[in-house]
């Protein structure tokens, strides 16, 4: 699946908080507005936490800036979906998948009111919904969700954007899931031309496209098609995200099970011990990827000894 999207807030000044105009803030006004640039800056500074996979850091910044603005603005201003949406989107990453449903929720009905449901933002507020739902293995949700997304962006943003090459990858992963592999390949292919044209072969969207097609492939038993696909996604992945990110590791759990598929013991092992050491160290012991991946070196060692 594409990560979901973190969000940057709206730059321009508040004009009203809690409905007030900024007659009746008064001297307030002021106030406000360095207390609206404290929490922007308090977004600012956990989104970058978290690309640098510092949750724990990532997680007091964002929460002391959904709190400056619920105070300032109330729960329902629009200046506070995209803060909520990066608190949903760390805690999805580290596994709070409730928590962040919650709040995916939250900012949905919050764009809908603001935006109205056909409208670009919205459709990017559906397709995150739709992420974590997959990620929960909630298919039939989360497919209802990803086509609506891919629905609006193809009318608002056009066929041959990157958010509608998103919006395919991710249909097709679901589609996956529920067994139907012949589907999802060419809406695989279509994201990867969309992502190559306009992003470039090196873009970690791109290289996600294509690791997901190997996926496919692997399941469906074409290992032929599903290898080198593997080895171009880990190449872009290792280059632009590094060899220590989480993205890799599920890069490398991927190629792993499709080594041992292909009775390639001892290389497949290596590529696991790689996943399950990056995983423990970024999401813990006790996060539903590092067990998944532990297991399946498990089984793997059981296999060899």
């Amino acid at each position: 699946m594409s990560k979901i999207r973190l969000q940057n807030i709206d730059p321009s000044p508040v004009s009203n908080v809690n409905e007030a105009s900024s007659d009746e803030l008064g001297a307030n006004a002021p106030y406000c507005h360095s207390l609206e640039a404290q929490a922007e800056e308090l977004n600012r500074m956990g989104m970058k936490c978290y690309q640098l996979r510092q949750y724990a850091e990532a997680r007091k910044s964002i929460e002391r800036s959904v709190a400056i603005y619920e105070d300032l603005l109330g729960k329902e201003h629009p200046k506070l979906a995209p803060v909520l949406n990066n608190m949903a989107v760390l805690l999805s990453e580290v596994g709070e998948y409730e928590s962040a449903l919650k709040l995916h929720q939250r900012v949905l009905a919050i764009r809908i009111r603001v935006y109205g449901p056909e409208d670009a933002s919205t459709a990017d507020d559906l397709a995150n919904l739709g992420v974590l739902l997959f990620e929960m293995g909630k298919y039939t949700e989360a497919k209802d969700y990803l086509q609506r997304a891919l629905d609006i962006h193809e009318k608002t943003l056009g066929e041959h954007h990157p958010h509608t090459a998103n919006d395919l990858n991710n249909l097709a992963m679901v589609l996956s899931e529920e067994g139907e592999d012949e589907e999802a390949i060419p809406l695989l292919r279509r994201a990867i031309l969309i992502q190559k044209d306009i992003l470039g072969i090196e873009h970690v969207d791109t290289a996600l496209s294509i690791n997901n097609l190997a996926l496919v492939y692997s399941r469906s038993g074409a290992y032929g098609s599903a290898l080198p696909l593997f080895r171009e996604s880990l190449e872009i992945f290792e280059k632009t995200l590094g060899t220590d990110h989480p993205t890799t590791a599920t890069c490398l759990s991927g190629y792993g099970n499709l080594l041992v598929s292909m009775g390639e013991i001892h290389a497949a092992r290596g590529m696991l011990d790689r996943a399950l050491s990056i995983r423990e160290r970024l999401l813990g012991n006790e996060h539903a990827q590092t067990k998944l991946v532990r297991s399946r070196l498990a089984n793997l060692l059981s296999m060899i000894h």
